[in-house]
């Protein structure tokens, strides 16, 4: 028992270690880190109800926060940051040491977690499994950026263990409140309660399929809808017992349904991880795609030699596995997701298979051989990643004098028209005070102001034909543009009477309407 805690706590600082490399700097390589460390500050000072500052969007009536417990999570860091670091000159970057500090963390929590989880279920080469989820270097950005992935894929994985799937019906009844608590709390953390309702969805619509076809398949299809009905009274607890109830329900509807299953509109940017990866997909998992293949060839050489065996688990991970491969295709976002459950798949059909009574097992110079092939791939991606996520061009830094400006020349809580819904959250970071037409997402202000979004996107794009009409319809007092990519707007908005370039630097340019 000692021995296995003390291989986790090595197991835990070497990879906070690392991960921290990933966040040595003030790089930003997501506009929405920008978000969530102006909210953690926000709700150090107390429960934030309203967002002002986004007027004309799905939040005029009201703000719910759908990363509440992430944020709180994320606040003893700034706490600790506060502690650390007292002095006043760095402040402003308190909540970014905060929220980048939490990531390594809670990354390195995750894989602590997840290698529990493969001894728990009996996985064989626990270490190559491993190695291989994190040889993936989509997955491994996924899990260090500074948002909600790591913690969430962190609950699902105590949500496996809770389900423990394989144990006996007088286990699922002791464990059943443990379940609903676990969904419950999911809620109030991270809109990936969706996530995890899927796959609960999925597995006990697999476990009653089977059931009709073999009946030594009835009692586990019986536990699995005893799960599945935990984890559906977890998640309506969890949102009639929110503190945004019923806010949070109309929201809901908003994010999860409206945007997240109606797909993205033609000629609307959205962010990166709501776009596919396509055929592409085999070319970002890397060190995943050898572990595919070997699986591959295993499972035609067994079907050929009728050895195959199928244990349950097996089934429901292969058919979560598939599931998720497409959602990964069609949203970067799933890959999080997709890796770690393909990975338990390979794991749990080689267990099934038992190789070893069939002498299939590697040889010592193999077993090393392997090994450092792995390895070698992890270390490339540590190190490849610490660049990527370091890289100065996304510097926080870069957004200040364009916000210094504005904070001196603008009064306060006017409007502020920004280029595109990712330019929000680093402005609002450091001007709270000022209004913006969109911000979080395009959808948000489409959907209750269409004409509110299609003049703010025709003044933007450069196609409005009366630019000054549309500024004072959006009630904007200043016009922030971006100098590689607006081009074309800026330089017909120097010649549009009713503009006036007021900044300018090497990054933005500000006009002011007047």
């Amino acid at each position: 028992m000692f021995h296995g805690v003390q291989r986790h706590f090595w197991r835990f600082f070497i990879f906070t270690f690392f991960f921290l490399l990933f966040h040595a700097s003030l790089a930003v390589v997501d506009p929405d880190v920008f978000y969530h460390a102006r909210m953690v500050l926000e709700q150090s000072h107390g429960f934030v109800r309203e967002l002002p500052a986004l007027p004309l969007t799905v939040f005029h009536n009201g703000y719910v926060d759908h990363h509440y417990l992430y944020h709180l999570a994320v606040i003893p860091f700034l706490w600790l940051a506060s502690i650390i670091a007292p002095s006043s000159t760095i402040a402003v970057f308190l909540p970014f040491i905060a929220i980048k500090a939490s990531a390594a963390v809670f990354a390195a929590m995750f894989t602590c977690l997840f290698w529990s989880l493969l001894e728990q279920w009996r996985v064989p080469f626990p270490r190559i499994l491993f190695l291989a989820m994190l040889g993936s270097p989509s997955f491994l950005f996924r899990l260090n950026i500074p948002k909600a992935p790591a913690i969430s894929l962190i609950w699902l994985v105590i949500g496996l263990m809770f389900v423990g799937w394989g144990g006996g019906s007088s286990r699922r009844r002791k464990q059943w409140w443990l379940i609903a608590s676990h969904s419950f709390v999911y809620v109030w953390l991270y809109n990936g309660w969706v996530v995890w309702l899927l796959i609960m969805g999925i597995v006990a619509i697999v476990a009653t399929m089977g059931a009709y076809v073999w009946k030594e398949w009835y009692p586990h299809a019986r536990e699995r809808v005893v799960d599945l009905s935990a984890v559906i009274v977890g998640v309506v607890a969890g949102h009639i017992f929110s503190p945004y109830f019923p806010l949070n329900i109309w929201f809901a509807w908003q994010h999860i349904v409206r945007i997240g299953f109606s797909g993205i509109p033609n000629g609307m940017e959205v962010g990166t991880e709501w776009y596919g990866f396509g055929i592409d997909l085999f070319t970002y998992i890397e060190a995943m795609t050898p572990v595919l293949i070997v699986a591959a060839v295993i499972l035609m050489a067994l079907v050929r030699a009728g050895r195959v065996r199928w244990s349950i688990e097996s089934v429901y991970l292969g058919v979560l596995s598939l599931c998720f491969l497409f959602l990964t295709s069609q949203s970067r976002r799933h890959i999080e997701y997709f890796v770690p459950l393909c990975v338990l798949f390979f794991g749990v059909f080689i267990r099934d298979q038992n190789i070893r009574q069939w002498g299939l097992v590697f040889t010592r110079r193999q077993w090393v051989i392997v090994n450092v092939l792995f390895t070698a791939a992890v270390i490339h991606n540590l190190f490849f990643m610490q660049r990527y996520m370091n890289k100065p061009s996304e510097s926080v830094l870069n957004i200040i004098p364009s916000a210094q400006w504005l904070k001196k020349n603008i009064p306060e809580h006017s409007m502020v028209v920004l280029r595109n819904w990712a330019e929000f959250p680093g402005y609002w970071y450091y001007n709270p005070t000022f209004q913006y037409v969109g911000g979080l997402d395009p959808r948000f202000t489409q959907f209750p102001y269409p004409e509110v979004f299609s003049r703010w996107q025709r003044l933007v794009d450069g196609s409005s034909t009366s630019p000054l009409a549309d500024m004072q319809f959006l009630h904007g007092q200043a016009l922030v543009l971006n100098n590689e990519e607006d081009v074309t707007v800026i330089h017909k908005l120097q010649k549009t009477k009713g503009f006036t370039k007021a900044y300018t630097d090497t990054d933005v340019t500000i006009f002011k309407a007047f």
